[in-house]
């Protein structure tokens, strides 16, 4: 599955998982990426497993969630 996600160009829920964690946040675009990633179908066993890893670095303060703002009438002049 690695490979054939490379091969598509995108990226597989580990490695957005890891992204969150190195960096210490979810933006609200990595955050939409998972979402896509697993729409559609039930996570199986290690996916799930990966979504609480995520979880738990959210609830320790190891990962930060960036909250979405919506766009102010200033940020289209």
């Amino acid at each position: 599955m690695f490979a054939m996600a490379c091969d598509r160009g995108e990226e597989t829920l580990e490695e957005m998982v890891r992204r969150a964690i190195a960096l210490g946040e979810l933006s609200p675009g990595l955050a939409a990426a998972i979402d896509r990633h697993l729409t559609g179908h039930l996570p199986d066993r290690r996916e799930t497993h990966i979504l609480a890893i995520l979880q738990d670095a959210i609830a320790n303060g190891l990962v930060k969630q960036i909250p979405t703002v919506p766009p102010t009438p200033e940020d289209f002049r």
